[in-house]
């Protein structure tokens, strides 16, 4: 739990540097840290539509929630 909010903003960093596919690894690995987080979740959801990954996130979010 403890390194996923920095994950988080590292993840926010390089989406407003227009990197996507950084930011979308750091919420993912952020929200594999923090399962938990809402904020977390949603922050990957978001980049997995525009990313074409919402196939990826269903399958982590299945597996985390199990």
């Amino acid at each position: 739990y403890q390194g996923a909010p920095m994950q988080n903003i590292f993840g926010v960093i390089m989406y407003l540097k227009k990197d996507f596919k950084k930011s979308f690894d750091y919420f993912y690995k952020a929200a594999t840290m923090n399962p938990l987080d809402k904020d977390l979740i949603s922050n990957l959801a978001d980049l997995a539509k525009i990313l074409n990954k919402k196939e990826e996130v269903i399958g982590l979010i299945n597996r985390l929630t199990k």
